[in-house]
């Protein structure tokens, strides 16, 4: 480390650092030459080479391919069907009849309006019903 007296002329150049002793500010620190950055190898399996970790792909999904226009097949199937269910949501619809959400909640609508299932519960987006009893 070299030392600097605070009247040299490239005093300017040079601040002191935690020591209180003035360094070039452009010197680096170096370890010892002696010091070795060697790694140590402990083999644990009796000689043989750890093997290197495989990551997974993870799962992929298939993409949902759900009906967005309502054809009379889907159409004769949501009357017959839905007016069964116990308990009727637009994500009950989605899933069971493979049907997109806005046919979902066009069908809770009308299949309502006739009278065919029974409101339970509104709350903001959710729209739960139930099957429509013969004493309703």
């Amino acid at each position: 480390m070299q030392i600097c007296i605070p009247n040299w002329p490239s005093a300017r150049q040079r601040s002191p650092n935690h020591h209180g002793e003035y360094t070039h500010n452009r010197e680096r620190r170096r370890w010892p030459e002696t010091f070795c950055y060697c790694r140590i190898i402990v083999s644990t399996s009796g000689g043989k080479a750890a093997k290197k970790k495989k990551w997974s792909k993870g799962k992929v999904k298939d993409k949902a391919q759900h009906a967005v226009t309502l054809n009379q097949a889907t159409y004769d199937r949501i009357m017959k069907e839905v007016p069964t269910f116990k308990f009727i949501s637009q994500s009950i619809l989605i899933e069971r009849l493979k049907i997109g959400g806005s046919l979902a909640r066009v069908a809770i609508r009308h299949l309502a309006k006739e009278g065919q299932i029974k409101k339970i519960v509104h709350h903001n987006g959710q729209l739960i019903y139930t099957r429509a009893t013969a004493s309703d």
